[in-house]
């Protein structure tokens, strides 16, 4: 009876030393998962705020590109409008009148031994020559246009002029008259003066 006794003590210690173990190991095993867990949730929270970063990053890249976008179309337009007036223009131009005088600036020269049109400018005076350079887009080249000064002092000299050279300041509505071979110091004393087309005969 004795030995029933302390086989059964021995048995339920067994059982209580497993469930002891068991509770051990399972409360390892838990604890590891926590463990594991937070380490999860730290990385999520990381790739999380990079995910934010990143979306703030293309939210700000977004509203630049639409200003971008913005600034193009106004470009554009403006492009579409200057190349309407130039169209009208050359237009006008080409039916050898113009509805109304073009105001001009003008600048002189009085070197070159040859046009871009091919006119031989060397020893001629300006009234010989009566060529101006014009910007092509502007003025065609190779036509002939009637240029009047308001200016008492510049009035003579008025006259129609021939659009055979181009220069490399000459641009828009800038028009370069040729002041002869040699004028240096009337090409100087002229300076920049404005003046008006009153007429262009196309090519």
């Amino acid at each position: 009876m004795l030995l029933m006794k302390k086989s059964l003590r021995n048995v339920i210690l067994g059982i209580a030393a497993t469930g002891i173990l068991f509770g051990a190991n399972s409360y390892l095993t838990i604890s590891k998962e926590l463990a594991n867990t937070k380490e999860i949730n730290k990385i999520s929270s990381v790739e999380i705020n990079n995910l934010n970063e990143k979306n703030q990053q293309l939210v700000a890249l977004n509203e630049q590109l639409q200003a971008d976008k913005i600034l193009l179309q106004e470009q554009n337009a403006s492009l579409e409008e200057e190349i309407a007036y130039r169209e009208s223009r050359m237009n006008s131009v080409s039916r050898g009148s113009i509805e109304r005088s073009i105001s001009i600036e003008c600048t002189a020269y009085c070197d070159g031994y040859a046009t871009a049109s091919g006119d031989i400018l060397a020893g001629k005076s300006r009234e010989e020559a009566m060529v101006v350079a014009v910007d092509p887009d502007f003025i065609p080249l190779g036509s002939t246009l009637y240029i009047a000064f308001d200016d008492p002092e510049w009035e003579h000299l008025s006259g129609y002029y021939k659009a055979s050279d181009t220069g490399g300041a000459v641009a828009g509505n800038i028009v370069d008259i040729y002041m002869g071979d040699g004028a240096y110091s009337e090409s100087m004393s002229f300076g920049r003066r404005s003046a008006r087309v009153l007429e262009i005969i196309a090519p």
